[in-house]
């Protein structure tokens, strides 16, 4: 079969729902990787191959070489006495410089030739949250817009199933997301 052909078949259920877990999980990773610097104890892990299973499924799905440049660079942090540090260093360089110098990472940012912090696209996340019985937990000190929130509402989107009758629930319990989204009170 071609490409096209392939895309005129009906997916079976097992498989759309492997499908959407594999990308809730991906999603869930770089919701953490945005959010905040690299801590300490999540360094380790990676170090330890703690990702091996996600890195192998990445592979898997044909990106073996990005994921060998990855796993290059994480092994050459070995090297590093203050691996950790550098890494917050460029964090901070990328994603906490100004404007110009740095990618920002909220939505707003990127909106016409004007870009304004919190814009439209902070207001639409926002009301997106509300609408879906979600918020951001206040310990995640971020606006709606910010790229790690939207990786944690795509993470959401994987993990939801359809029920009878129509009806949405989530396969993971709603207390407790690695970005803070919470079901609103």
């Amino acid at each position: 079969g071609s490409v096209s052909a392939q895309h005129d078949q009906a997916v079976s259920p097992a498989v759309w729902k492997l499908a959407c877990t594999q990308r809730a999980v991906v999603y869930g990773w770089l919701s953490t990787l945005y959010a905040n610097e690299l801590s300490g104890p999540m360094l380790g892990g990676y170090l330890a191959g703690q990702g091996a299973p996600l890195l192998g499924g990445l592979a898997a799905i044909g990106l073996g070489a990005e994921v060998s440049r990855f796993e290059a660079a994480l092994e050459a942090l070995r090297d590093i006495s203050l691996a950790r540090l550098e890494l917050a260093a460029d964090f901070a360089q990328i994603f906490l410089l100004d404007a110009k110098a740095g990618a920002p990472p909220y939505a707003s940012m990127y909106e016409g030739d004007d870009p304004q912090f919190c814009g439209t696209a902070e207001a639409q996340m926002r009301d997106f949250l509300a609408a879906s019985g979600l918020s951001i937990d206040t310990r995640f000190r971020e606006p709606a817009d910010h790229l790690a929130v939207s990786q944690q509402a795509r993470r959401l989107a994987g993990n939801v199933i359809v029920l009878y009758g129509g009806e949405f629930a989530f396969t993971d319990q709603l207390a407790y997301f690695l970005v803070g989204i919470r079901r609103a009170a």
